[in-house]
């Protein structure tokens, strides 16, 4: 049987919808062979944390595996100015994830008069610029919450549609040492349900570890 000793998730099917736990959980109905994975329903995601490594299991749809570790060695020496760490992380997670369901990874910032989110180190195509206080990456802002987004379509009107080919996106907020949210970033995949609660907390422990973001409460996401 499936055994996690950390975050056990569970998407239903359609929604975007996701339920956690916390404490070590055992599937109960797991199907009898893997090989019988790809003939299930897509009705709900798996994503365990065991060791710092992730492994997310999508019935019927793509399956990813992101390990945050190598991500967080990698960057264990940044240094320097706040936008020199920007482009340094940007860089690492397009190196290590640009090929594993990410089709876009950058910040935005918000300017002096707290009227727009403006663009900042991004990889690897060019975004919207600036985008005003609207969509995903404003809300993110303005509430101080993580964003999981399944499904761009959720968000209706909301959605900032840099690229139209997006259809899934994660966004987490950062904040200075008194508590104010001074930026976001930003990961966008061309597939829905490309990313989940295991890739939020192990991307903001890198925003963290790098001193993009001070270590506070943070507050759950809101799920599309």
């Amino acid at each position: 049987m499936l055994v996690s000793s950390g975050w056990l998730l569970r998407r239903s099917s359609g929604h975007g919808s996701w339920a956690c736990s916390h404490s070590p959980t055992q599937l109960s109905n797991p199907p009898p062979k893997v090989e019988h994975f790809e003939n299930e329903p897509a009705d709900y995601s798996v994503g365990f944390v065991l060791d710092g490594f992730f492994l997310c299991v999508v019935w019927g749809m793509a399956v990813y595996d992101r390990a945050y570790e190598p991500v967080a060695l990698a960057l264990n020496h940044v240094a320097g100015s706040r936008d020199r760490r920007m482009r340094e992380v940007a860089d690492t997670l397009w190196r290590f994830f640009g090929h594993q369901g990410v089709s876009w990874v950058g910040f935005y910032t918000i300017d002096d008069v707290q009227e727009n989110m403006v663009l900042g180190p991004s990889r690897d195509t060019p975004a919207c610029s600036p985008i005003g206080l609207h969509g995903a990456c404003g809300k993110v802002w303005r509430t101080g919450r993580p964003m999981i987004i399944g499904d761009v379509v959720n968000l209706g009107a909301e959605y900032v549609a840099c690229d139209p080919r997006d259809k899934s996106e994660l966004v987490i907020p950062m904040f200075d040492d008194g508590g104010n949210c001074w930026g976001v970033l930003d990961v966008d995949s061309r597939e829905r349900d490309a990313f989940c609660e295991a890739d939020l907390q192990g991307l903001r422990r890198i925003l963290e570890a790098t001193g993009l973001s001070w270590p506070k409460g943070h507050l759950d996401a809101i799920v599309y």
